[in-house]
């Protein structure tokens, strides 16, 4: 299920992974280059990139990148302090408390009205 992304941190390039085969396909190319890890928020598909090495305007940065043209918008510096992070992953969902009660008591007014 879904796709499987790769980074080159020399270049730049944006590949596409067969799963099956391990092939890499180029499907893009940003112009931020030492991108060491990407990862897509399952919720609306934004490919994010972290960078941890590189010159000064880019290095320890967060980046949404856009897959269709290669752009890369920072979000801004991880910290000063964190110099060697060099991944990202998403979580599970897992909704507010609130959701839960809510959803709850939508329930039991449902219920009750079909009394």
């Amino acid at each position: 299920m879904g796709n499987l992304y790769g980074v080159k941190e020399d270049t730049g390039g944006i590949y596409l992974i067969d799963k099956l085969t391990a092939a890499p396909t180029l499907i893009t190319t940003t112009p931020v280059m030492d991108i060491s890890d990407l990862a897509f928020r399952p919720e609306d598909g934004t490919l994010f990139g972290i960078t941890h090495a590189g010159p000064p305007e880019t290095y320890r940065s967060l980046y949404i990148i856009d897959l269709a043209t290669g752009n890369a918008t920072r979000l801004g510096y991880t910290t000063l302090n964190e110099q060697s992070m060099a991944g990202l992953a998403f979580g599970a969902f897992v909704p507010e408390p609130g959701t839960g009660i809510l959803i709850l008591g939508g329930v039991i007014l449902l219920a009750r009205r079909r009394k």
